[in-house]
């Protein structure tokens, strides 16, 4: 039995000259039949239009005078459609101009000022300028005094580290931070399919539950986690608690490094506990004048997080990885957390450190202000 082979003409991609001869030839007869008959004489084809393409054709000449589809791409034509062009080269060198003039105003204004629509202005700064909206970062307002503080103590650093080779591996800097236990709920992800609103809510507690961690990271690893708690629970961080936070530390720094006491480096931001007079205290009778803190010979500037390798690496990676893990209960959170850290190899904590240097260094070439995200490293 001979087989059959079904073709869909109407997706058949039929030449120019197929269009022509059907719609002359229809004109000409005003049969489909007869168009059919004559087609597969000229063409020899084993298919032909179906009546439906041939109507379509006809249609389409009647409208506009020719068969040619007005929506195929023809380098020939400006436009696929037949319509003007909007994205002019006088346009596209006006939104050039304008953005050049004010890089940080609104769609919506920039296309009422240039007379233009949103969509041929996002197409002329998409398609024809290669521009894409970044976002702009925010931080903490720098005084003039900030900025000189800021100067002087990377300065100060960068001449320490040159002239001691061993001082970056002798140093701690520390800090703490708060983890939810709800942190990372991106309400994006919150989607209900249907043909009418749900009457659902994702409730969440008013105060996420959460705990604070205290750690120090210096080349040769992390000290930590310590969890300010009592009998379980998370505790706000005052001078007595920040005390016993240094102990702890104290403890694990002696069983791991008894020779190096005398000789290490402990750097802290300037927080209320931090300084208080008990904890300058301690710090005195442990680390004598090794100490780069607030109101300390060796002062560590005011509003300087992204300078401080727990604040421009250990946190921001630590909760990427804790929060990848879901944990569903302080139990499972801090247990991830001290997993977490407990990965993080020598190797990158040298490399964190070697990076701190180069960020003290940008600090001093943009004379204090805010540190351009010119740095970039791999982390193992």
């Amino acid at each position: 039995m001979a087989e059959t082979t079904l073709v869909n003409t109407s997706m058949q991609n039929w030449k120019l000259e197929h269009r022509i001869f059907c719609v002359e030839f229809y004109f000409k007869h005003g049969s489909f039949t007869t168009v059919n008959e004559l087609f597969h004489a000229k063409f020899e084809a084993a298919s032909s239009p179906c009546k439906s393409v041939i109507q379509s054709w006809v249609s389409h000449f009647r409208a506009y005078g020719i068969v040619l589809n007005l929506n195929t791409k023809d380098p020939k034509r400006p436009t696929h459609s037949g319509r003007p062009r909007k994205r002019t080269a006088e346009v596209i060198d006006d939104v050039r101009e304008a953005v050049g003039n004010s890089p940080k105003r609104s769609i919506r204004k920039r296309s009422q000022s240039l007379g233009i629509t949103h969509t041929t202005l996002w197409r002329v700064l998409k398609q024809d300028l290669s521009f894409f909206p970044y976002r702009i970062q925010t931080g903490q307002k720098l005084s003039n005094v900030d900025k000189v503080k800021r100067v002087a103590m990377a300065e100060k650093l960068v001449a320490k580290v040159e002239s001691c080779d061993s001082f970056l591996g002798l140093l701690f800097t520390s800090d703490e931070a708060h983890f939810e236990l709800d942190g990372r709920v991106n309400s994006k992800n919150n989607v209900f399919w249907g043909t009418q609103k749900p009457s659902e809510i994702v409730q969440k507690p008013l105060h996420s539950e959460r705990c604070t961690v205290w750690a120090a990271i210096g080349a040769r690893g992390i000290i930590g986690p310590i969890f300010i708690e009592e009998n379980g629970r998370n505790v706000t961080v005052t001078k007595e608690r920040y005390v016993k936070v240094l102990n702890e530390f104290w403890k694990e720094v002696e069983s791991l490094y008894p020779s190096l006491l005398p000789k290490l480096w402990f750097q802290q931001d300037g927080a209320p506990a931090h300084t208080s007079l008990i904890a300058r205290e301690w710090l005195k009778n442990h680390f004598g004048t090794r100490i780069i803190s607030r109101l300390t010979p060796f002062e560590w500037a005011p509003h300087s997080p992204e300078l401080s390798p727990p604040d421009f690496y250990l946190w921001g990676n630590l909760k990427d990885k804790v929060y990848a893990n879901k944990p569903q209960s302080i139990r499972e959170l801090k247990i991830s957390i001290k997993d977490e850290m407990g990965k993080i190899p020598k190797s990158v904590c040298m490399d964190v450190m070697t990076n701190f240097v180069k960020k003290l260094r940008k600090c001093m070439e943009v004379n204090g202000g805010h540190l351009e995200h010119a740095i970039s490293w791999v982390f193992q």
